[in-house]
């Protein structure tokens, strides 16, 4: 078995391997870290906003136009430091990595999703197995938390329909020039899923959004299902406005 961030993962796994199980999730949104503003409003005009991510980058440049999005790599120790600099004066970071690192107290605000839809699996780590080995898949599946599985079936089922061939990993293909991001809650209780998906081009010019909230999820079956239904429906947007070959 191997243990992954499903966050990384092709959304379509090799031939012969299966996720099995799933950790229970960790809080996928992401968050803002900053010298003195505590929100992406606070920011004054021209601030810098840094990030390497085109997910994040296409929906602060959507909300906050007036706000400049830069480039900033590395690992979080060096991004904190350019923001104490002052070379830039804000980032954008996954909640659940600054919590794994022990660090979420250098978060100036916690983003809601209406806010900034996270990554599709942001949060999660899976178990992939061979699919042909009954026995360990059995083994895993019977200690894997339910809600964080039905979460990322559909949160992965969408990006694979979306991405379609174009999906990055997938026989050496880059990644297309579009941004997206997914997020589903499941509600045990109630056996119901919400889900909220959005495409856009990279400067986040044009940007589209979809939301279901409520929908009868019981099974894996049932969260594929969602999450490809909103998958096709960002593919077909963003094929119609020429961002991706259909």
């Amino acid at each position: 078995m191997a243990v992954h961030s499903l966050k990384d993962c092709p959304a379509t796994l090799a031939d012969g391997l299966v996720l099995a199980a799933c950790l229970p999730r960790a809080d996928p949104r992401d968050v803002l870290v900053a010298n003195e503003a505590k929100s992406l409003g606070d920011l004054v005009p021209g601030s810098r906003v840094g990030t390497s991510s085109t997910r994040r980058a296409a929906q602060i440049r959507h909300a906050f136009p007036y706000l400049q999005v830069v480039q900033l790599r590395g690992n979080v120790e060096t991004r904190l430091e350019r923001i104490k600099s002052g070379e830039i004066s804000a980032t954008v970071l996954s909640l659940a990595g600054l919590q794994r690192l022990g660090c979420e107290h250098v978060a100036s605000q916690v983003l809601s999703v209406d806010e900034m839809v996270p990554a599709a699996c942001q949060g999660a780590v899976g178990v992939v197995c061979r699919e042909d080995d009954p026995w360990v898949v059995q083994l895993l599946s019977s200690v894997s938390h339910r809600s964080t599985f039905l979460e990322v079936s559909a949160e992965r089922a969408c990006l694979s329909a979306l991405l379609g061939s174009e999906e990055a990993g997938q026989a050496g293909q880059p990644f297309p020039d579009v941004a997206w991001g997914c997020n589903a809650k499941h509600d045990s209780d109630n056996a119901t899923m919400a889900l909220d998906c959005f495409v856009s081009d990279l400067e986040g010019q044009e940007l589209l959004r979809y939301t279901e909230y409520d929908r009868s999820v019981v099974d894996s079956k049932d969260a594929e299902a969602l999450g490809s239904l909103y998958g096709n429906f960002l593919r077909m947007v963003a094929g119609g406005l020429g961002w991706l070959q259909v």
